[in-house]
């Protein structure tokens, strides 16, 4: 059994994003000009962006870091719980890092007006939205307001969308491409231009491509300016190819939406009824687990079944009583359904039976 790639879909790519892949292998001996001008064109239909407000890289983490080294901000807030991926590309840069992290009761989420009062102090915003640990997304509403109070801070907020759709939402990427302006590089710990925001995507998880990513920043114009310079090298013919693709492919995203809404759906009803374990609401294809002195079990006996399951004892504004998950196909859902079942039932029966 293939070992799965956290936050991926399990039904991805699709037949279309295959053809294309092995069509476009035949064209690898030419530069992907032609191949990057349809998809700028693709995003400037789909979205409004216009070609100097975007870049396209082979990673997610290769943009991250990126940036970090473009803008150079002194201090840097990454909103938890947030991957270890945000603080190892601020570490990078030499930024001083904050967090400001949410807890079980807030959904996992940090109050808003706390954010935006410790944002004041920063540089450089990192949020993730969806979040990528809890798979939770803030609301149009909420995140409107935040965005509208971070606009008056004197800082740069980045967004990363990397999960956007699965949620059905359009996300930040109109408003990165009509309010970030023309934002120079940072230096000194002071900001550019107090509206810049900047939106990441990955066509890695929802599509599911993590070997062949395409990732985009959308942003100002000198924003991408100044990041295009610090990119060793653009995507190659086939991830352009199937990034194109996999945008258009709406068969894709209804087969997606209905999966995910049924498994989903199958393990929350499952997990609810076991003792000692907590499933948190999502609104993407990951999951928290809340399982108390389970979890490290848990986490083992999954790790060798090759299932999606990680323990959160490193991400920070967690600890090692939660578990992250992806959603899998339906028959390792159902395995880890199974194996969920025999260690809380075991445990609350040992609890039961007399010394």
């Amino acid at each position: 059994m293939k070992r799965y790639v956290m936050e991926t879909s399990p039904l991805g790519p699709s037949r279309k994003v295959k053809a294309v892949i092995r069509k476009a292998v035949k064209d690898i001996n030419t530069l992907p000009g032609e191949g990057r001008d349809r998809l700028e064109r693709l995003f400037l239909s789909k979205y409004g962006v216009a070609k100097e407000s975007i870049l396209f890289a082979n990673s997610l983490k290769e943009l991250l870091f990126a940036l970090c080294r473009c803008l150079r901000p002194g201090k840097i807030l990454i909103v938890g719980p947030a991957l270890n991926i945000y603080r190892e590309a601020a570490k990078a840069s030499g930024a001083v890092i904050e967090y400001l992290c949410g807890n079980e009761e807030g959904c996992s989420l940090p109050d808003m007006r706390a954010l935006v009062e410790k944002a004041g102090g920063s540089d450089l915003v990192f949020i993730a939205n969806p979040n990528r640990t809890s798979g939770q997304a803030l609301s149009v509403t909420a995140l409107t307001e935040v965005l509208d109070a971070l606009s008056l801070k004197d800082c740069v907020t980045v967004i990363d969308e990397a999960l956007i759709e699965f949620t059905g939402e359009e996300g930040c990427i109109r408003r990165a491409n009509s309010r970030s302006a023309n934002g120079r590089c940072l230096g000194n710990g002071a900001a550019a231009n107090s509206r810049n925001i900047i939106v990441l995507r990955t066509t890695a998880y929802y599509f599911g491509l993590p070997g062949l990513e395409l990732a985009s920043a959308v942003a100002g114009p000198k924003v991408i300016e100044a990041l295009h310079r610090e990119l060793q090298s653009d995507p190659s013919i086939p991830a352009i190819a199937a990034a194109r693709t996999a945008l258009r492919d709406r068969s894709y995203r209804r087969l997606t939406e209905k999966f995910m809404k049924e498994e989903k759906g199958l393990l929350k009803k499952a997990i609810s009824r076991m003792p000692g374990i907590v499933m948190h609401d999502s609104d993407t294809n990951v999951f928290l687990l809340n399982a108390g002195g389970l979890a490290e079990e848990i986490a083992l006996k999954a790790e060798r079944a090759g299932l999606a399951v990680e323990p959160c004892s490193d991400i920070d504004g967690l600890n090692d009583t939660f578990l992250r998950i992806s959603v899998m196909k339906h028959d390792h859902n159902l395995k880890l359904i199974k194996l969920l079942e025999r260690i809380s039932m075991g445990t609350a029966e040992k609890k039961r039976s007399p010394a």
